[in-house]
């Protein structure tokens, strides 16, 4: 037979079920634009390394033109010194053209050997860049993404929360004081991982702590005789003759 405080209790589920739903909804409204701030700086982070991998490649492309044109006129010089050398007959002249064109190879294949190396360094830039741009082609996607789910989202979360806090302020005031203050010591309580005001027993322990709970209590509460908090965290117990209500993690 259901006891005195049956309505009570009843009352405590109903506010309890407006009350998580609630929470449910401001914690998304609050994460949803702090995750979208979040992606938006990671975005912006890369756009910063494509930008930064691209300067790099412009660079290395105009040393390597630089050197090449270096090697151009390296070639230009050569090819005059052994002209020149043909038309020499003074050995004093002959062997310093020689050395010109010796020093002038050697010259060319430094110049070489750095032009090949930056065609490399060039190489490998523009495959760094290439996946720079494709994160940031992913990471504008994503974001659009999110921010259009959220642009959907949005009205929907703020018409329930109104609904829901309307509905709460219907409840509240058909609670008992005394009920009532037990129930938001439980909710309010910061030592408890998961805020919520109500819990029920499993066998003699609170399924929300697992705090043994006086047998007596246990059974006044199983058919609505009497209003008892856990001792641990303070949750106003609830009987199986009301809702069956999920563990905490």
């Amino acid at each position: 037979m259901a006891g005195l405080y049956v309505e009570h209790l009843a009352l405590l589920v109903e506010l309890d079920r407006l009350d998580q739903e609630l929470i449910g909804l401001r914690a998304e409204q609050r994460n949803v634009p702090k995750a979208i701030a979040a992606r938006q700086a990671q975005l912006d982070g890369l756009i910063a390394e494509q930008e930064r991998v691209g300067a790099l490649l412009d660079t290395q492309k105009k040393t390597n033109r630089d050197g090449e044109r270096e090697l151009e006129l390296i070639e230009r010089r050569s090819a005059r010194a052994r002209k020149r050398l043909d038309g020499l007959f003074v050995s004093s002249q002959i062997e310093a053209t020689e050395k010109e064109i010796a020093a002038l190879a050697e010259q060319k294949d430094e110049v070489e050997f750095a032009v090949l190396e930056g065609m490399e360094e060039a190489d490998a830039l523009a495959a760094a860049l290439a996946t720079a741009q494709q994160a940031v082609l992913d990471g504008q996607s994503e974001l659009s993404s999110v921010m259009s789910a959220w642009a959907a989202r949005s009205p929907e979360v703020a018409a329930r929360l109104d609904e829901l806090e309307v509905a709460q302020k219907q409840v509240v005031p058909k609670i008992h004081k005394d009920t009532l203050r037990m129930y938001m010591v439980g909710l309010e309580n910061r030592q408890n991982t998961q805020p919520r005001g109500i819990t029920r027993s499993d066998g003699i322990n609170c399924t929300m702590c697992q705090t043994d709970l006086p047998v007596r209590w246990v059974n006044e509460a199983r058919v609505g005789d009497g209003v008892h908090a856990c001792l641990g965290c303070k949750r106003v117990l609830v009987g199986k003759i009301l809702e069956e209500l999920p563990e905490e993690d």
